[in-house]
């Protein structure tokens, strides 16, 4: 069993561990606002196991109009 053994493929945080990355989609959400991306999205973070199953990454999803 590999050190990761409660993930699969893919997985979404579940609700009780989405405060994990609340202040990290803060951040996100007020360098792109900083930018001028008013109306910018940042999603719940996905998280991947590596094939080799020796890593996760980790992608927060990013929605924006254009600065205008």
């Amino acid at each position: 069993m590999g050190p990761f053994p409660t993930l699969t493929r893919a997985a979404t945080l579940p609700s009780a561990h989405a405060g994990v990355y609340a202040f990290d989609i803060a951040v996100i959400s007020a360098l792109y606002y900083d930018r001028g991306y008013l109306n910018v999205q940042v999603a719940a973070p996905r998280v991947e196991l590596t094939p080799d199953r020796q890593q996760i990454d980790v992608t927060v999803p990013v929605a924006h109009h254009a600065v205008t």
